[in-house]
């Protein structure tokens, strides 16, 4: 509701209507969810099934074994959603064809590296690696780590595939020794607890410059 007069506080209320979710809204994630999941499960197609099981929020991560049957997905993915108001507006892939075709669609993505799930995948060489962190780094005069930065450390880094399972455990048996010390969140580290959180921010740093390439097996 709105003053009809906004120079009068006293004037009449006007009553307006949104005709769309509103942007920002709380239930706006759950609303897409729900209109996307309905609109897949009353079309039941192969490839209807196929973009439900692979979408994630706003982005769908799938393939196909052959250059041509990935055309063909492109085509039938695009039309399908475009057929209840869903624009799939950005596609990024490893296949020169398909590239090719959304360049002239004017759907191509624009930067060869491209966010999937936590990781960045290099659509030129197909392989992924981890994108990059900056951590603070307490300076000479002011040495101080708390359990909360070391747990923000941590947390900020989200590995699917379990590429980097032996530092991020280890990180997070030392979040556990914190817990077990009961400190608070804000509470300095003791200087042996602090060495080795130093250390723990450290082995992340090269991990930037790892890189695993993309190997699919097709059985025969």
């Amino acid at each position: 509701m709105w003053i009809s007069d906004p120079d009068d506080p006293n004037s009449t209320f006007q009553i307006y209507r949104f005709k769309v979710v509103l942007f920002g809204a709380a239930c706006s994630p759950f609303i897409l969810n729900a209109a996307i999941k309905s609109h897949l499960e009353n079309d039941g197609s192969e490839i209807a099934t196929d973009l439900s099981k692979n979408i994630y929020v706003d982005n769908i991560l799938s393939g196909r074994d052959t250059e041509q049957d990935l055309i063909a997905y492109h085509t039938e993915a695009t039309n399908l959603m475009k057929s209840s108001g869903f624009n799939l507006r950005e596609w990024a892939t490893n296949s020169p064809e398909l590239r090719k075709i959304a360049i002239k669609s004017n759907s191509s993505c624009l930067d060869s590296k491209v966010n999937v799930l936590g990781l960045r995948w290099d659509t030129n060489t197909d392989s992924l690696c981890y994108p990059k962190r900056e951590f603070a780094q307490p300076s000479k005069t002011d040495l101080l780590i708390t359990k909360r930065e070391v747990v923000r450390a941590t947390a900020s880094l989200y590995d699917p595939l379990g590429f980097i399972a032996p530092v991020h455990i280890s990180a997070n048996i030392f979040i556990q020794k914190l817990w077990k010390a009961k400190l608070e969140w804000d509470e300095p580290l003791t200087t042996n607890s602090m060495a080795n959180g130093l250390n723990y921010v450290k082995s992340y740093k090269p991990l930037p410059t790892l890189r695993f390439h993309v190997a699919i097996l097709i059985p025969q």
